[in-house]
């Protein structure tokens, strides 16, 4: 079990580590003002405690403001998490960088990735509204989650926006022969990391941080998959 202190400075929370009677910052947690932290307690701690905890430890040290020190031990807060698979998509990309491979040809899969929520639940009990995408106020490079999704992956051709021949395809889409959607980078691993840092973005200010996205899964044909979160 892990041995922090969770100092409260300011609107920040940072994790730290004892060693030799002082301390080390070690990694920097998510930020939470005071009411939020003892809610995630469940209120457990006392008035006179000038350190307060965040989730995803077992154990903490306490430091009273007469610098006190015990140990108190301090069950993990649960998070909650779900799951959502999003399908039906066909899209057409290529790896121009894949020079020794076919993958630097056009190629065309029927794609579909899985998202990993995390958080508290809400009043009615979800972490995740499974149809919130759809019933959504928060947009996506100004588009509703479901529509940007379409508008990303459904019938679409994708280039890095390197790609050496990218005039060619900006020609193609001003010939409307297709679709063309240029990103930072292409592959599965790229696509997954494209869609979560997107989705994760959306999710935190439609919950107000209450919920955020740990993972995307990106599948190609239900055989190749790659992941991107934390």
């Amino acid at each position: 079990m892990k041995k922090v202190i969770i100092k409260l400075k300011g609107d920040d929370c940072y994790w730290k580590k004892q060693q030799g009677g002082t301390t080390r910052k070690i990694k920097e947690a998510h930020h939470y003002d005071e009411s939020e932290a003892n809610n995630i307690l469940g209120r457990m701690f006392t008035d006179g405690l000038e350190i307060i905890d965040v989730p995803t430890f077992d154990d903490a040290i306490i430091k009273t403001r007469d610098n006190y020190w015990k140990e108190r031990d301090i069950r993990t807060p649960r998070r909650y998490m779900s799951t959502k698979v999003f399908d039906g998509f066909s899209t057409v990309f290529r790896q121009h960088k894949a020079e020794d491979t076919h993958c630097r040809f056009l190629h065309g899969y029927g794609i579909s990735f899985k998202v990993t929520f995390e958080g508290a639940l809400d009043e009615r009990n979800w972490v995740w509204d499974f149809g919130g995408m759809k019933r959504a106020k928060t947009l996506i490079d100004g588009r509703q989650p479901k529509a940007w999704m379409d508008h990303m992956f459904d019938h679409t051709v994708i280039i890095a926006e390197d790609d050496p021949k990218r005039g060619y395809f900006i020609g193609m889409e001003h010939a409307e022969l297709i679709q063309l959607r240029i990103i930072p980078a292409t592959g599965a691993e790229r696509f997954a990391e494209f869609i979560y840092e997107k989705l994760n973005a959306f999710v935190k200010e439609e919950t107000n941080n209450r919920v955020r996205v740990t993972q995307v899964e990106f599948m190609e044909h239900g055989k190749n998959a790659a992941i991107y979160g934390e």
